[in-house]
């Protein structure tokens, strides 16, 4: 959407491994490709063929791809790869960590948090946005990190949206007031019942639950 109304934007989207920051890639580069997004944009279009190395023409691979005729261009990485050599107006980080173990290594965190700071963070531009997506394993994660920095030391301030399986409190509308759940009510219970949900914590755990389907790690 935003490369249709802006092509000039420049995006790095990462996660935890490169293949699958890769896989979104080529997810991008087909919905740009699709019949109905060329009518809905018609101005934001990609190169007809791959091209992975310099040859004059828009880039266009699982790692980068650029936008015919503008500036904009979309690169993916993983989660401690260098992205040198190009900023960011939007910046999207899907789960950093791959999993519970490596959520609860300290060294992990630490090297995640370091190249947060020193590598993706420094590639953003004055006027930028980014998006983190992840499940939380632990209160030290990177957005327990950042969240504390918001808090408690001048850091850069953050719109946290969560979305719990069961509701942990009456939830409202902000706009309006209006009631959208009660407490202990499911978040979607044509998919997932109250009972299926209480199924899952019993076989998982209320730990793995809290992090995977509550969105909020407890200590284990």
């Amino acid at each position: 959407y935003v490369l249709g109304k802006l092509p000039k934007t420049q995006f790095i989207a990462t996660s935890y491994a490169s293949d699958l920051a890769q896989r979104m890639n080529r997810d991008v580069q087909r919905a740009i490709d699709d019949p109905k997004y060329r009518l809905i944009f018609p101005d934001t279009r990609l190169n007809n063929q791959n091209i992975s190395t310099l040859s004059g023409q828009p880039l266009r691979n699982s790692s980068i791809f650029e936008i015919v005729q503008h500036l904009g261009a979309y690169r993916s990485a993983g989660v401690g790869q260098g992205i040198t050599g190009m900023g960011l107006d939007i910046g999207t980080i899907d789960d950093p960590v791959k999993d519970a173990a490596q959520a609860n290594s300290e060294v992990e965190r630490n090297a995640i948090w370091e190249w947060y700071e020193q590598t993706f963070y420094t590639r953003a531009a004055p006027l930028s946005g980014i998006l983190l997506i992840m499940t939380r394993w632990h209160e030290d994660d990177l957005a327990g990190r950042l969240l504390h920095k918001a808090e408690f030391e001048g850091g850069e301030k953050w719109r946290v949206v969560r979305f719990t399986a069961i509701a942990e409190e009456d939830e409202y509308d902000e706009e309006t007031g209006k009631l959208l759940r009660r407490e202990g009510e499911a978040l979607h219970p044509e998919r997932f019942s109250l009972q299926r949900l209480e199924q899952i914590r019993s076989v998982i755990g209320s730990y793995a639950f809290a992090a995977l389907y509550q969105g909020r790690p407890t200590p284990k």
